[in-house]
């Protein structure tokens, strides 16, 4: 029976003084709670209700099961006495969840706040955590994956090696790390020598030869304020850009002459030419440059 609780019922099987039958005559409940003072039922002045083969049961108020232990007696006239004591509970047994008033863990008084145990938990799958923290040794390996990191752990580690990073090549000095930069440079630059002085060196002499095999070994280009106010026309060199005589026989291919010379030619078969014609195989001609005929002088 369930503590302080209404719509609760108790009953008792009554046989006869006489002969030991079944009851079924009248019987009235009284109530005893805690070993107090016994009373009558409250509920219809306490009468039974018969349910069949001398079984007779009480339904008690809510205040008669307000007790520890409490105790129901039944009688009747020509009925032998019945009391069934009862030790009540605070929870109903038919229910899914049995409320529990936990003070103590393996022996020792547990530390609680707002009904919740203070847990101080000092191991984790057997392994020691360190004192207050997660330490190394409690993580198994590759416990971390990328789905347990926030992103924003992401971006701050991201943040940090990029500081870092900056920091190193701002202060990059090869006497004063231990980063070959020799080798780096030679790396970058597609050099296989180990030695970068050597490079260079190889470099410069071939630079030298350059120079000598186009015979510009020590040509000093002036200042060519003489080239000022010139410019090159669209889509190429336009007349303006050549000083006069600028073109001389040196500048002239062989190929541009023989161009000419058919131009010339094709020009002269097909336009007469006019000229002032005064010697033939070295023989003088006459004429007065009119309607004269010419001939030998």
């Amino acid at each position: 029976m369930r503590r302080n609780v209404a719509s609760q019922v108790i009953g008792a099987q009554m046989v006869s003084a006489t002969d030991g039958s079944a009851f079924t005559g009248s019987v009235t409940c009284s109530v005893t709670i805690n070993g107090g003072t016994q009373a009558t039922g409250t509920v219809g002045s306490g009468a039974c209700t018969h349910e069949g083969n001398g079984y007779h049961t009480y339904a008690p108020s809510q205040a008669e099961t307000n007790g520890q232990l409490v105790a129901f007696t039944f009688t009747g006239s020509g009925a032998i006495p019945v009391t069934v004591q009862v030790f009540t509970t605070g929870y109903d047994y038919g229910s899914a969840n049995l409320p529990a008033n936990v003070t103590q863990f393996g022996g020792s008084n547990g530390t609680f706040a707002s009904g919740r145990p203070e847990v101080n938990t000092t191991h984790a799958a057997g392994t020691a955590w360190g004192s207050g923290a997660i330490t190394a040794a409690a993580l198994a390996s590759d416990a971390i994956t990328a789905a347990k990191v926030a992103s924003d752990v992401g971006t701050e580690i991201a943040t940090a090696v990029w500081a870092s990073g900056t920091r190193t090549l701002s202060a990059l000095d090869e006497d004063n790390t231990t980063l070959d930069l020799d080798a780096t440079i030679r790396t970058a630059v597609g050099m296989s020598s180990a030695n970068l002085d050597t490079q260079l060196s190889t470099i410069d002499g071939n630079v030298d030869s350059i120079l000598a095999d186009t015979g510009t070994d020590g040509v000093v280009v002036a200042t060519n304020n003489d080239k000022t106010g010139y410019a090159i026309g669209t889509g190429g060199i336009s007349a303006s850009a050549y000083a006069a005589g600028a073109v001389d026989a040196a500048a002239l291919a062989a190929d541009a002459g023989t161009e000419i010379a058919s131009a010339v030619l094709t020009a002269a078969e097909s336009t007469p030419i006019e000229a002032n014609v005064k010697e033939i195989n070295d023989t003088a001609l006459t004429g007065d440059g009119s309607n004269t005929p010419w001939g030998p002088a």
